[in-house]
């Protein structure tokens, strides 16, 4: 039987592989001065000029549900862009 700290010594590492991972699935929208929006996929332009109506779908398109669609809009709100790891 592993002891209790063993057996918490892999999961740990696990969480730090996959917050390693993670960190360059980063998902970047920004707000134009002309109010469209540019969308980015690990530092790769996808879209550019993004109308504000158009946002929403846009994001579903890439499986942004409603609920990350109203935190990305609470950044841009705050700062005129959202950054999104996964």
């Amino acid at each position: 039987m592993l002891s209790s700290k063993r057996e918490r010594g892999p999961a740990i590492g696990l969480h730090l592989r996959r917050q390693d991972g993670m960190k360059s699935n980063v998902w970047e929208v920004i707000r134009k001065p002309d109010g469209s929006f540019d969308m980015f996929h690990k530092g790769v332009l996808l879209h550019e000029s993004i109308p504000d109506r158009w946002l929403e779908d846009q994001l579903a398109r890439y499986g942004f549900c409603a609920p990350e669609y109203h935190d990305i809009r609470r950044q841009l709100e705050q700062s005129g862009k959202a950054k999104i790891v996964l």
